[in-house]
C-alpha cells in the first residue's frame, strides 16, 4: 500500500483558497469610469464658452382615425373641392353637393406622447394623391392642423405622462371630369422633440 503525502494535499488546498481570496478582494477593488464632469469657469477661462450636449428624444405618436372627405356627388359639368376642418367642419366649392350619408366626413387624429421637452414640432408634405377604386385620382391639401399650419410648433410643458391629441384637416380637389369610386390614399407627418 502506498502513502499519500498529506503535506501536499493541504499545501494545494491552501493555494486554492489562496487564488479564491485573491479573485475575490480584486473584484472588488476594480475602479468604476469616473463621472465626467465640467468646470466651466475653467473652460471659459480657456476660450471655450459653449458645450453641446446632443441627447436622443423619443416622441411616439399613433394614428387613431383617418381623415375622410365624406360622401359628396359632382354635378354639371365643373369640379370643386371639399374641405375638412380639423375642427370636422366640412364645406365645399364649385359644383359639389356634400352628403350626409355614410362614410360621413373626420379630420384625422393622432395621439402624441412627448419626450422629456417643452415643445414639438411637426412637418408635412403640403400635397397629397388619393387614387381611386375605378381608376382616376384626386389631390389634396393637407392642413391645416390644430396646433397651428405646416412647420409650425406648439408647447407640450413637459407633460410625457399623458397622450396629447393632434387633429388634422386638408382639402380634396375634385376636377369635373373625375370618376366615381373610392378613393384612397396616406400622408406623413414628421414630430420632432426640441
Amino acid at each position: 500500500m502506498k502513502a499519500l503525502n498529506s503535506k501536499t494535499g493541504v499545501t494545494k488546498l491552501i493555494y486554492i483558497i489562496l487564488i479564491l481570496i485573491f479573485d475575490i478582494v480584486f473584484a472588488f477593488t476594480q475602479n468604476t469610469i469616473p463621472r465626467r464632469t465640467f468646470n466651466f469657469k475653467e473652460l471659459r477661462r480657456n476660450g471655450i464658452k459653449s458645450i453641446n450636449i446632443l441627447a436622443s428624444q423619443t416622441i411616439t405618436a399613433t394614428q387613431t382615425q383617418a381623415i375622410n372627405f365624406g360622401t359628396y356627388c359632382v354635378y354639371g359639368t365643373g369640379g370643386g373641392t371639399v374641405s375638412i376642418g380639423w375642427d370636422g367642419s366640412r364645406t365645399s366649392t364649385g359644383n359639389i353637393v356634400l352628403l350626409n350619408i355614410s362614410p360621413m366626413a373626420q379630420p384625422a387624429i393622432f395621439e402624441i406622447k412627448p419626450a422629456d421637452g417643452n415643445t414639438v414640432s411637426f412637418n408635412y408634405a403640403p400635397t397629397g394623391v388619393l387614387k381611386g377604386s375605378n381608376g382616376g385620382s384626386l389631390t389634396f391639401d393637407i392642413g391645416p392642423t390644430e396646433k397651428g399650419v405646416n412647420g409650425a410648433s406648439f408647447s407640450v410643458n413637459n407633460n410625457t405622462n399623458v397622450f396629447i391629441p393632434f387633429k388634422v384637416g386638408g382639402t380634396l380637389h375634385i376636377p369635373p371630369n373625375a370618376i366615381q369610386g373610392t378613393y384612397l390614399g396616406n400622408f406623413n407627418i414628421t414630430f420632432q422633440q426640441e
